[in-house]
């Protein structure tokens, strides 16, 4: 059965010899095979746009996530939640800058005539809020993925719902 399909093949082959280039084939196609390769040639342009636009930003926000990191950690060592604060605004691409600028600001805009467990309560919201946005947006452009990610949880955001919980 294969060696009649490769022989089939190959007579196919042979009978358009001369006739294997995009223009031959451009010609012999109908206007609904051409609609569909034109669909398929801007789809593959988006696409490719996507994939260097989402590469291009993971790897600024890996950048300056890890020197963010590293500034914001002296910082927060000596209780300086605006310096802090400053430095998580500087870093507008870093994803953990924008969670924690969130939580620092929720946690500081919160009066002194509220309890520090309604603080602690106001954070997490500020938080859970902030990492719902950023993930988003870090997620624009996929929609190919976002059906699958709808059928299962994020671990991420489990992970920092389990530790707000504890």
């Amino acid at each position: 059965m294969v060696a009649n399909l490769a022989v089939s093949a190959l007579n196919l082959l042979a009978l358009q010899a001369g006739t294997w280039d995009l223009r031959s084939m451009w010609g012999s196609m109908s206007i609904i095979a051409k609609a569909v390769v034109f669909i398929l040639f801007i789809l593959s342009a988006w696409s490719l746009g996507v994939m260097i636009d989402r590469a291009l930003m993971y790897s600024a926000a890996r950048k300056q996530s890890r020197v963010f990191v590293q500034q914001v950690a002296g910082a927060l060592r000596e209780g300086k939640l605006d310096e802090a604060i400053s430095i998580a605004e500087r870093n507008k691409k870093s994803h953990i800058a924008k969670v924690v600028a969130t939580g620092l600001s929720e946690f500081q805009s919160a009066s002194a005539q509220v309890s520090e467990a309604e603080v602690v309560e106001a954070a997490k919201r500020g938080l859970d809020r902030s990492i719902a946005i950023v993930h988003a947006d870090m997620k624009r452009g996929l929609s190919g993925v976002v059906w699958q990610e709808k059928q299962r949880s994020d671990p991420a955001v489990d992970a920092t719902r389990v530790r707000m919980q504890a």
